[in-house]
């Protein structure tokens, strides 16, 4: 076996795995609505996820993105899968993200997301240890 078939056994063994996005041979998806001609559903959500993700990692949301990227999400339990997703990774916009859900499940499962607002706080700086007092 020369390297050219050698590398496209390896290719095709990564592709039948999952590890490599874009398996199909063309580009990689650039916005959300080329998600889904992924090979695998769980390609599909995860690349929708990582690109909504940017949108609500800093300390505003963008719901304008937001909105315009869950536009071309058509199936409603894949929107709301991304939302609760989103709402578990930032928290702090956990409210925002679930008035979006439209399913039943999704609404409690953010309804268990919003009940611990603690994870969308700022962590404390760990006290410093006693000393002893100086004699």
């Amino acid at each position: 076996m020369g390297p050219a078939e050698r590398s496209r056994g390896v290719r095709r063994l990564i592709c039948t795995a999952g590890l490599l996005v874009g398996c199909s041979g063309g580009p990689a998806p650039t916005h959300i609505g080329e998600c889904g001609r992924l090979s695998t559903p769980n390609e599909v959500e995860s690349c929708r996820y990582d690109m909504l993700q940017p949108v609500v990692s800093g300390p505003r949301l963008d719901a304008d993105a937001l909105d315009d990227g869950l536009k071309e999400i058509a199936d409603d339990t894949s929107r709301d899968l991304v939302l609760l997703r989103l709402a578990i990774a930032a928290p702090k916009h956990a409210g925002t993200l679930c008035k979006r859900v439209r399913t039943a499940g999704a609404s409690e499962k953010c309804r268990q997301v919003l009940g611990r607002p603690h994870l969308g706080t700022e962590r404390r700086a760990p006290k410093p240890p006693p000393t002893a007092p100086s004699p």
